[in-house]
């Protein structure tokens, strides 16, 4: 008698952004890889550490930047590499780290923080200043204009309504 065949299939494989700087891709074989930003003298790098089963490091690698290059998302260039290196590129692997995996929740916050500051904004100025603390808070690398202080605030509404038209145009993940 023959037993009964069983159908096991591998765990999905996931991306975890767990704070800023730092991503987990956890793979269908119980691996995961560990992608890091760091400072550097003279610039930034990306780390990335493949873990097994067992939480030990089976490989790891490495990219210096002296400026930012150009990804669909963050960690892609050294997750790729370490892949490729480690012998993780299957198929399967590779269609899952070829899709976009960034996390887009910030900028869905930023967003919906904007558009309630219409509703809880007295006048127009109000409105503006709620909205590019907003921004400032939730997004600290934006560069603000350095004529933003002379602009009248029809005109910093103008701007802050193309900012907020930016961020409901990306492809928001839930």
């Amino acid at each position: 008698m023959k037993a009964p065949k069983m159908k096991v299939s591998a765990p999905q494989m996931s991306v975890e952004h767990t704070g800023e700087g730092r991503m987990i891709v956890n793979l269908p074989n119980g691996k995961k890889i560990v992608a890091e930003a760091k400072k550097t003298r003279n610039g930034f790098k990306h780390e990335a550490t493949l873990y097994n089963q067992c939480g030990q490091i089976d490989d790891s690698t490495k990219i210096n930047y002296l400026n930012r290059t150009w990804e669909s998302y963050e960690f892609q260039s050294v997750i790729n590499k370490l892949v490729e290196r480690g012998g993780e590129g299957t198929p399967e692997v590779k269609a899952f780290l070829a899709k976009d995996l960034t996390n887009w929740a910030p900028f869905k916050q930023t967003s919906a923080l904007m558009k309630f500051a219409e509703v809880i904004g007295g006048d127009l100025k109000q409105q503006n200043e709620l909205k590019l603390k907003t921004l400032k808070a939730t997004m600290p690398e934006i560069l603000i204009p350095e004529d933003w202080g002379t602009l009248d605030e029809p005109a910093k509404a103008d701007r802050l309504k193309k900012i907020e038209g930016l961020l409901t145009e990306i492809p928001h993940k839930e």
